[in-house]
């Protein structure tokens, strides 16, 4: 029987990104950084930590050869040369981080873009699960097409920190499942968002040995010719990763 994970005890983090260092890295020499050119496309911010003095803030402007990686518009910091950064089938883990969408500008009405703000990226292929806002709400992507809203209206925390906690059995049988815990600002404790039981969480579509964290901004089909906002920025703070029973 599987046991809700909400109810183990977790260990203390073997990751943890919290920025106290004021370095990109957050001390974790590791941490692969934003592949982008521009300087503030990834930058240490002081202005709204989520807890002690410093976040970590990406930025993405549309149309700008400085503010692409890959051949996309995205700044980004990965976890997947880090130790105890990545996860494996078999692995069961609670995960924690805290957004910040920045001066976000309001759905435009037209186009429908995701802009991605978390990834569980599969080596060899996509996310296993990924967050980000499309039109005014936070979604969570899984799988083929699998989408579950977390955040009904993100324009009132505009500049407010978001805590998401995720608890993952990884697994490329049906027998994987995963939960979405959702705080916001002026909350006291988080309310289940998502909790899907019986599937595949380490995407078998995808042939990579193993998969790893991303935080960020990643705006593949954002377009200026749409309207879609120009620049996005996004903070982050307090990402841990902690082994469950």
């Amino acid at each position: 029987m599987l046991l809700c994970a909400c109810g183990a005890q977790a260990q203390a983090p073997s990751l943890r990104v919290d920025y106290e260092t004021g370095t990109r890295d957050s001390g974790v020499p590791a941490l692969t950084l934003s592949g982008a050119s521009a300087a503030d496309a990834e930058f240490v911010a002081t202005d709204l930590p989520r807890s002690g003095r410093f976040a970590i803030g990406h930025k993405v402007a549309l149309d700008a050869p400085a503010y692409v990686s890959n051949d996309a518009p995205r700044s980004e910091t990965a976890s997947n040369r880090a130790a105890n950064g990545t996860y494996r089938p078999g692995d069961h883990r609670r995960y924690t981080v805290s957004v910040l969408l920045k001066d976000w500008e309001d759905w435009n009405r037209v186009s429908a873009p995701l802009d991605i703000v978390w990834q569980f990226k599969h080596v060899g292929g996509g996310p296993d699960v990924s967050i980000g806002v499309k039109r005014n709400a936070l979604v969570l992507r899984y799988g083929a097409s699998g989408q579950i809203v977390l955040v009904d209206d993100i324009r009132p925390y505009d500049n407010r920190w978001i805590d998401l906690r995720m608890d993952v059995l990884w697994s490329r049988a049906n027998d994987g499942y995963f939960t979405a815990d959702v705080r916001l600002d002026g909350e006291t404790d988080y309310t289940r968002k998502a909790d899907l039981r019986g599937l595949a969480t380490f995407d078998p579509r995808f042939a990579g040995e193993f998969g790893y964290l991303k935080w960020g901004l990643y705006r593949a089909d954002s377009r200026s010719a749409n309207g879609d906002a120009r620049i996005r920025v996004a903070y982050h703070d307090d990402i841990t990763a902690v082994a469950l029973p």
